[in-house]
């Protein structure tokens, strides 16, 4: 039994597909001053109020490809550090992206709020319990989404609906934070993709056997591959290659050939998902082109 979604991508890709080419997009490439914030919005903590991530001459928070700098402003707390530095313990906020998701971890300071940690140990970021909260950022659109912790304040949320608050806060009756911050296509892929949930229609799950992919492959241009699965079409979605790591990939040797999925890491499962990313040749001259992706499972 196979999935089959048909796509075109290449240099100019379908208006359904999620494509960063080379050239295009936020690259952020320079790490600023403390004010040279890239973000804008707010956050919301019952304790602490509204935690502002403008961009002002006083303060401003700028996300990296690895980690943020600068200061957010409380209303109850004040200036918030997100630099990193050396303390008891270290505080400093990193970005791991994974696929394309910024996932945040480590800790900001505050002298009123004290740490205020952005990632529970091991976390998931599934933000459904304490054990796995964490706060991400969306490097397609730069929203950020999930809770943060601080021990004197609570959680702190990061998107969310509201109905009154500071005039600027609280818009057309939501809040959140933005970053005009991108996953970075330097060094990455030249066109990327995040597939529709699939559905095995298994109720006991099933296992995904391999994956292949149909188009044209010129000389020098690589296609890959990174799959996730999941009990629930709300995920999580973890992306992973061949050996369990989201910086691995299934890497087909060309159009028409199947390269085993590692079952392991995908059994038992009824939903299933794809990113695929797209390598132009080193001149930029070549991109592959794929109009098929064929995922064959089991029951």
């Amino acid at each position: 039994m196979v999935f089959k979604k048909k796509f075109f991508l290449g240099f100019f890709l379908t208006a359904t597909a999620v494509c960063f080419l080379a050239g295009i997009g936020f690259l952020v490439k320079n790490v600023y001053a403390a004010y040279s914030g890239n973000c804008s919005g707010y956050s919301w903590s019952t304790k602490a109020g509204w935690v502002s991530f403008e961009t002002t001459a006083s303060y401003g928070v700028e996300v990296t490809d690895t980690y943020l700098d600068g200061y957010a402003w409380g209303e109850k707390m004040g200036y918030i550090s997100l630099n990193r530095d050396s303390g008891t313990p270290d505080y400093g906020v990193s970005v791991t992206v994974s696929g394309s998701t910024g996932n945040l971890s480590g800790y900001a300071w505050s002298e009123k709020g004290g740490y205020i940690k952005f990632a529970a140990a091991g976390s998931t970021y599934a933000n459904t319990s304490a054990s796995d909260y964490g706060v991400t950022v969306n490097g397609s659109t730069g929203v950020f989404s999930g809770y943060a912790w601080s021990e004197k304040l609570g959680w702190i949320k990061f998107a969310g609906s509201c109905s009154s608050g500071t005039t600027g806060a609280c818009s057309g009756g939501v809040y959140g934070v933005i970053t005009s911050w991108r996953v970075s296509v330097a060094g990455s892929s030249d066109g990327y993709l995040v597939s529709n949930i699939f559905d095995s229609g298994a109720s006991g799950g099933a296992s995904i056997n391999y994956i292949m992919w149909q188009g044209t492959q010129p000389t020098g241009t690589s296609v890959k591959f990174q799959l996730a699965s999941s009990d629930s079409t709300d995920g999580p979605w973890s992306y992973e290659g061949g050996d369990g790591t989201d910086t691995s990939y299934y890497t087909p040797s060309g159009p028409g050939s199947q390269v085993l999925v590692r079952q392991e890491y995908h059994v038992n499962k009824r939903y299933f998902r794809y990113e695929i990313f797209l390598y132009a040749d080193e001149l930029n001259t070549q991109t592959p082109t794929v109009t098929d992706v064929i995922l064959g499972f089991s029951r």
